[in-house]
């Protein structure tokens, strides 16, 4: 039996390496994740604005393939605005 019952330093600085080698490949995919969640949720407001001037501008105009962007950022602003 030994005197002192432990973990000697040299188990103690392998073990802090190999936890500090899971944290160097897994913190940035933490912060990716972090980062595209929050890229789709912009992505999903801009979207609902867009469709919902589209769906505004369609009660009265009449829309064909010559309507473009352009003709729905009027309805945009007063989107933000309201």
């Amino acid at each position: 039996m030994s005197p002192n019952p432990g973990f000697t330093l040299a188990e103690l600085l392998i073990s802090l390496l190999i936890v500090g080698e899971i944290a160097t490949f897994s913190i940035p995919k933490i912060i990716n994740a972090q980062q595209n969640t929050v890229y789709n949720a912009k992505a999903k407001e801009a979207l609902s604005s867009v469709a919902a001037a589209y769906n505004t501008y369609k009660m009265s105009n009449t829309v064909s393939v010559n309507t473009r962007f352009g003709d729905l950022t009027s309805y945009l602003n007063s989107l933000a605005s309201g």
